[in-house]
Protein backbone atom coordinates (compact mmCIF):
# COMPACT_ATOMS: atom_id res chain seq x y z
CA UNK A 1 0.00 0.00 0.00
CA UNK A 2 1.46 3.58 -0.66
CA UNK A 3 1.73 5.85 2.36
CA UNK A 4 0.25 9.15 1.41
CA UNK A 5 1.14 12.04 3.94
CA UNK A 6 -1.33 14.63 3.01
CA UNK A 7 0.90 17.29 4.42
CA UNK A 8 0.01 20.32 1.97
CA UNK A 9 -3.49 19.54 2.72
CA UNK A 10 -3.32 19.40 5.94
CA UNK A 11 -1.16 23.31 6.33
CA UNK A 12 -3.89 24.01 3.30
CA UNK A 13 -6.41 24.17 6.22
CA UNK A 14 -3.69 25.07 9.22
CA UNK A 15 -3.68 21.85 10.53
CA UNK A 16 -0.25 20.49 11.72
CA UNK A 17 1.88 17.34 12.73
CA UNK A 18 1.42 15.58 15.62
CA UNK A 19 4.13 16.64 18.06
CA UNK A 20 4.13 13.05 19.10
CA UNK A 21 3.89 10.64 16.27
CA UNK A 22 4.65 13.35 13.54
CA UNK A 23 1.93 11.85 11.57
CA UNK A 24 -0.53 14.77 9.90
CA UNK A 25 -4.55 14.60 10.06
CA UNK A 26 -4.85 13.16 6.86
CA UNK A 27 -1.73 10.92 6.52
CA UNK A 28 -3.32 7.69 5.17
CA UNK A 29 -2.29 4.68 3.32
CA UNK A 30 -4.24 3.16 0.02
CA UNK A 31 -4.17 0.30 -2.67
CA UNK A 32 -1.26 0.76 -4.88
CA UNK A 33 -2.94 -2.00 -7.24
CA UNK A 34 -6.47 0.11 -7.14
CA UNK A 35 -4.16 3.42 -7.37
CA UNK A 36 -2.27 2.40 -10.73
CA UNK A 37 -5.33 1.13 -12.51
CA UNK A 38 -7.59 4.47 -11.43
CA UNK A 39 -7.19 5.63 -14.72
CA UNK A 40 -7.69 2.64 -16.27
CA UNK A 41 -11.00 0.75 -17.47
CA UNK A 42 -10.17 -2.72 -15.73
CA UNK A 43 -9.87 -2.64 -11.95
CA UNK A 44 -8.00 -4.95 -10.71
CA UNK A 45 -8.98 -4.19 -6.80
CA UNK A 46 -11.26 -2.17 -5.22
CA UNK A 47 -10.58 1.10 -3.27
CA UNK A 48 -9.69 0.73 0.17
CA UNK A 49 -7.10 2.41 2.50
CA UNK A 50 -6.66 3.34 6.04
CA UNK A 51 -6.05 6.60 8.12
CA UNK A 52 -2.31 5.65 9.51
CA UNK A 53 -3.11 6.90 13.02
CA UNK A 54 -5.75 4.00 13.18
CA UNK A 55 -3.33 1.91 11.95
CA UNK A 56 -1.00 2.44 14.54
CA UNK A 57 -3.44 2.27 17.08
CA UNK A 58 -4.44 -1.21 15.99
CA UNK A 59 -0.57 -2.32 15.75
CA UNK A 60 0.21 -0.88 19.25
CA UNK A 61 -2.71 -2.70 20.74
CA UNK A 62 -2.23 -5.95 19.06
CA UNK A 63 1.82 -5.63 20.12
CA UNK A 64 0.59 -4.32 23.70
CA UNK A 65 -2.30 -7.32 24.12
CA UNK A 66 -0.19 -10.15 22.54
CA UNK A 67 3.20 -9.79 24.23
CA UNK A 68 0.95 -8.79 28.11
CA UNK A 69 -0.85 -12.30 27.52
CA UNK A 70 2.29 -14.25 26.41
CA UNK A 71 4.15 -12.88 29.39
CA UNK A 72 1.21 -13.77 31.35
CA UNK A 73 0.22 -17.01 30.47
CA UNK A 74 3.46 -18.22 28.81
CA UNK A 75 2.77 -22.14 29.02
CA UNK A 76 -0.61 -21.44 27.53
CA UNK A 77 0.87 -18.92 25.18
CA UNK A 78 3.64 -21.39 23.97
CA UNK A 79 0.82 -24.32 23.39
CA UNK A 80 -1.04 -22.50 21.33
CA UNK A 81 1.63 -21.03 18.73
CA UNK A 82 3.08 -24.99 19.08
CA UNK A 83 -0.45 -26.11 17.88
CA UNK A 84 -1.18 -23.45 15.06
CA UNK A 85 1.95 -24.13 13.58
CA UNK A 86 1.47 -27.86 13.44
CA UNK A 87 -1.98 -27.22 11.85
CA UNK A 88 -0.15 -24.75 9.76
CA UNK A 89 2.72 -26.39 8.51
CA UNK A 90 2.12 -29.96 9.08
CA UNK A 91 0.97 -30.25 5.47
CA UNK A 92 3.85 -28.51 3.73
CA UNK A 93 6.58 -30.34 5.89
CA UNK A 94 4.99 -34.25 4.81
CA UNK A 95 4.85 -33.28 2.06
CA UNK A 96 8.71 -31.80 2.03
CA UNK A 97 9.80 -34.95 3.80
CA UNK A 98 8.19 -37.21 0.78
CA UNK A 99 9.98 -34.62 -1.21
CA UNK A 100 13.34 -35.25 0.02
CA UNK A 101 13.12 -39.33 0.36
CA UNK A 102 12.16 -39.47 -3.29
CA UNK A 103 14.85 -36.88 -4.23
CA UNK A 104 17.30 -39.24 -2.42
CA UNK A 105 16.47 -42.27 -3.50
CA UNK A 106 17.02 -40.70 -7.35
CA UNK A 107 20.38 -38.85 -5.93
CA UNK A 108 21.91 -42.85 -5.04
CA UNK A 109 20.18 -43.99 -8.30
CA UNK A 110 22.50 -41.49 -10.67
CA UNK A 111 25.47 -42.40 -8.72
CA UNK A 112 25.17 -46.15 -9.74
CA UNK A 113 23.77 -44.67 -13.67
CA UNK A 114 27.03 -42.91 -13.84
CA UNK A 115 29.20 -45.48 -12.09
CA UNK A 116 27.97 -47.87 -14.98
CA UNK A 117 28.27 -45.27 -17.82
CA UNK A 118 32.22 -44.44 -16.92
CA UNK A 119 32.56 -48.69 -17.09
CA UNK A 120 31.09 -48.33 -19.93
CA UNK A 121 33.19 -45.83 -21.95
CA UNK A 122 35.99 -47.30 -20.20
CA UNK A 123 35.72 -50.45 -21.72
CA UNK A 124 35.05 -48.90 -24.68
CA UNK A 125 31.30 -50.02 -24.92
CA UNK A 126 30.41 -46.01 -25.39
CA UNK A 127 31.70 -43.50 -27.75
CA UNK A 128 33.50 -40.69 -25.74
CA UNK A 129 30.99 -37.72 -26.93
CA UNK A 130 28.10 -39.76 -25.93
CA UNK A 131 29.51 -40.42 -22.50
CA UNK A 132 30.49 -36.78 -22.18
CA UNK A 133 27.41 -35.58 -23.18
CA UNK A 134 25.29 -37.86 -20.26
CA UNK A 135 27.22 -37.73 -17.90
CA UNK A 136 26.89 -33.86 -17.82
CA UNK A 137 23.23 -34.31 -18.12
CA UNK A 138 23.45 -37.00 -14.71
CA UNK A 139 25.60 -34.74 -12.82
CA UNK A 140 23.65 -31.69 -13.01
CA UNK A 141 20.34 -33.51 -12.08
CA UNK A 142 22.15 -34.72 -9.51
CA UNK A 143 23.34 -31.42 -8.27
CA UNK A 144 19.80 -29.21 -8.55
CA UNK A 145 18.27 -32.52 -6.63
CA UNK A 146 20.96 -32.16 -3.55
CA UNK A 147 20.35 -28.21 -3.47
CA UNK A 148 16.58 -29.40 -3.88
CA UNK A 149 16.80 -31.53 -0.43
CA UNK A 150 19.37 -29.32 0.92
CA UNK A 151 16.47 -26.36 1.05
CA UNK A 152 14.05 -28.63 2.33
CA UNK A 153 16.04 -30.25 4.81
CA UNK A 154 16.72 -26.34 5.96
CA UNK A 155 13.17 -25.29 5.74
CA UNK A 156 11.72 -28.67 7.66
CA UNK A 157 14.39 -27.68 10.39
CA UNK A 158 12.98 -23.93 10.88
CA UNK A 159 9.65 -25.64 11.28
CA UNK A 160 11.19 -27.47 14.35
CA UNK A 161 12.04 -24.35 15.85
CA UNK A 162 9.21 -23.22 17.09
CA UNK A 163 10.18 -23.28 21.31
CA UNK A 164 13.37 -20.82 19.94
CA UNK A 165 11.11 -18.69 18.47
CA UNK A 166 8.54 -18.12 21.30
CA UNK A 167 11.28 -17.75 23.41
CA UNK A 168 12.95 -14.90 20.93
CA UNK A 169 9.19 -13.10 20.70
CA UNK A 170 9.00 -13.14 24.90
CA UNK A 171 12.26 -11.51 25.25
CA UNK A 172 11.16 -9.26 22.86
CA UNK A 173 7.65 -8.68 24.66
CA UNK A 174 9.56 -7.93 27.92
CA UNK A 175 11.67 -5.49 26.15
CA UNK A 176 9.04 -3.04 25.63
CA UNK A 177 6.39 -4.29 28.60
CA UNK A 178 5.71 -1.22 28.87
CA UNK A 179 5.33 1.47 26.21
CA UNK A 180 3.53 4.68 25.69
CA UNK A 181 4.33 5.53 22.40
CA UNK A 182 4.95 3.19 19.30
CA UNK A 183 8.03 3.96 17.48
CA UNK A 184 9.48 2.88 14.46
CA UNK A 185 12.25 1.00 15.72
CA UNK A 186 9.27 -1.28 17.74
CA UNK A 187 7.54 -1.77 14.42
CA UNK A 188 10.85 -2.96 12.71
CA UNK A 189 11.22 -5.58 15.69
CA UNK A 190 7.50 -6.79 16.08
CA UNK A 191 5.85 -6.37 12.50
CA UNK A 192 6.73 -9.01 9.78
CA UNK A 193 3.91 -7.58 7.66
CA UNK A 194 0.66 -6.47 8.29
CA UNK A 195 -2.27 -6.89 5.66
CA UNK A 196 -4.98 -4.53 5.22
CA UNK A 197 -8.14 -5.99 3.64
CA UNK A 198 -11.23 -4.10 1.78
CA UNK A 199 -13.87 -2.60 3.78
CA UNK A 200 -17.03 -3.82 3.99
CA UNK A 201 -20.54 -2.66 5.71
CA UNK A 202 -22.29 -3.96 8.66
CA UNK A 203 -25.65 -2.24 9.56
CA UNK A 204 -24.18 0.95 7.95
CA UNK A 205 -20.94 0.90 9.91
CA UNK A 206 -17.73 0.37 8.06
CA UNK A 207 -15.95 -2.70 9.22
CA UNK A 208 -11.88 -3.42 8.19
CA UNK A 209 -9.76 -6.20 8.64
CA UNK A 210 -6.21 -6.02 9.62
CA UNK A 211 -3.76 -8.61 10.21
CA UNK A 212 -0.72 -8.03 11.95
CA UNK A 213 1.52 -10.91 11.02
CA UNK A 214 4.43 -10.22 14.24
CA UNK A 215 7.72 -11.50 14.26
CA UNK A 216 8.67 -15.10 15.25
CA UNK A 217 4.91 -16.19 15.59
CA UNK A 218 3.06 -14.97 13.01
CA UNK A 219 -0.46 -14.06 13.24
CA UNK A 220 -1.94 -14.51 16.88
CA UNK A 221 -5.31 -14.11 18.30
CA UNK A 222 -5.09 -13.36 22.14
CA UNK A 223 -7.96 -13.74 24.23
CA UNK A 224 -9.75 -10.27 24.06
CA UNK A 225 -10.36 -8.33 27.62
CA UNK A 226 -14.19 -7.79 28.53
CA UNK A 227 -14.84 -4.78 28.22
CA UNK A 228 -16.02 -2.53 30.56
CA UNK A 229 -19.29 -0.71 31.53
CA UNK A 230 -18.08 2.52 31.02
CA UNK A 231 -16.28 1.31 28.02
CA UNK A 232 -19.34 -0.11 26.40
CA UNK A 233 -20.69 3.33 27.13
CA UNK A 234 -18.12 5.16 25.15
CA UNK A 235 -18.86 2.30 22.50
CA UNK A 236 -21.96 3.43 22.09
CA UNK A 237 -21.65 7.24 22.22
CA UNK A 238 -19.47 6.58 19.61
CA UNK A 239 -21.38 4.90 17.14
CA UNK A 240 -24.60 7.34 17.80
CA UNK A 241 -21.94 9.60 17.29
CA UNK A 242 -20.69 8.29 13.64
CA UNK A 243 -24.53 8.05 12.46
CA UNK A 244 -25.24 11.22 13.26
CA UNK A 245 -22.88 12.31 10.80
CA UNK A 246 -23.66 9.74 8.57
CA UNK A 247 -27.12 11.02 8.67
CA UNK A 248 -26.02 14.74 8.41
CA UNK A 249 -24.04 13.64 5.05
CA UNK A 250 -26.52 12.08 3.50
CA UNK A 251 -28.91 14.82 4.19
CA UNK A 252 -26.09 17.17 3.00
CA UNK A 253 -25.29 15.19 -0.39
CA UNK A 254 -29.45 14.91 -1.16
CA UNK A 255 -29.71 18.69 -0.27
CA UNK A 256 -26.69 19.73 -2.99
CA UNK A 257 -28.29 17.39 -5.43
CA UNK A 258 -31.61 19.23 -5.34
CA UNK A 259 -29.81 22.20 -5.61
CA UNK A 260 -27.64 21.41 -8.21
CA UNK A 261 -31.12 19.89 -10.59
CA UNK A 262 -32.90 23.27 -9.74
CA UNK A 263 -30.01 25.50 -11.30
CA UNK A 264 -30.18 23.39 -14.11
CA UNK A 265 -33.66 24.06 -14.65
CA UNK A 266 -33.40 27.50 -14.13
CA UNK A 267 -30.54 27.83 -17.18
Amino acid sequence: MYNHKRKAFSEKEGLSKDPVTGLYPYDCYECSTYAHARSRSDMDCQCHHISTKNLMIIVSETIRLVSKYAIDNEEEFVRKIRTASEVQKADEAKALKKRIQKNTKRIGELDVLIKKLYESYATGKMPEERYVMLSEEYEAEQRNLKDEVQSDQTRISEYEDDSENVAKFIELARKYLDFTVLTPQMIYEFVDKIVVHSPIKVDGEREQQVDVYLKFIGKFDPPMPELTEEEIKQQEKAKKRRAYYRERGRRWRAKEKEKRLQEQKSE
